[in-house]
């Protein structure tokens, strides 16, 4: 059943997404690429801790994490399109759905399983890599505020925990952003 899993999200993600654009010159689609590789890169650094099948539909997940929140699908039509129910949970716990607010968001993040909160933090990542440079100084520091003070903790208690700091404050830093304590 996970076998194709990740082709079959790629390829869902794509489709939503190809000839759009969100908040750069880029086609919306190229980001949920760049977040699988920092996922795929952020679980080789704990090879023991996730099964194969488990790496996939995380994989799986950080492809479609924009796709309820930036595109007409709902959880009922990935679970339609053959997706398990653990990863469409995984995109569900993703998502920040139009009656939360970001501090909710945050908060039930922080109670999400490892997995998922890898994915986020893989996610941040990548919109810092991105905006960095293009969007303008006050995106960027509040992005990178809540970065520090929403996101870092994130990343504790997950098996490539070291890996996920090194590179969310790398990514801080590269802005111009001051990492702090």
């Amino acid at each position: 059943m996970v076998t194709m899993i990740v082709e079959a999200a790629e390829a869902l993600a794509k489709k939503y997404m190809v000839g759009t654009r969100k908040g750069s010159d880029r086609e919306s689609w190229r980001h949920p690429e760049d977040v699988v590789a920092l996922v795929r890169q952020a679980l080789a650094t704990c090879p023991a801790h996730y099964s194969d099948e488990e790496r996939k539909r995380g994989v799986a997940a950080a492809w479609m994490h924009d796709l309820i929140e930036d595109t007409e699908l709902d959880a009922e039509a990935l679970l339609a399109a053959g997706f398990d129910e653990n990863t469409v949970q995984m995109v569900c716990e993703l998502t920040k759905f139009e009656t939360m607010t970001r501090e909710d968001y945050f908060l039930h993040l922080r109670y999400a399983p490892p997995m998922t909160r890898i994915i986020k933090v893989c996610d941040r990542i990548a919109n810092l890599t991105e905006g960095k440079g293009k969007l303008s100084e006050k995106w960027w520091v509040r992005y990178s505020r809540e970065a520090k003070e929403k996101v870092l903790p994130l990343a504790y208690a997950t098996p490539c925990e070291a890996w996920l700091l090194e590179q969310l404050r790398a990514a801080i830093a590269s802005g111009g952003g001051e990492f702090g304590s």
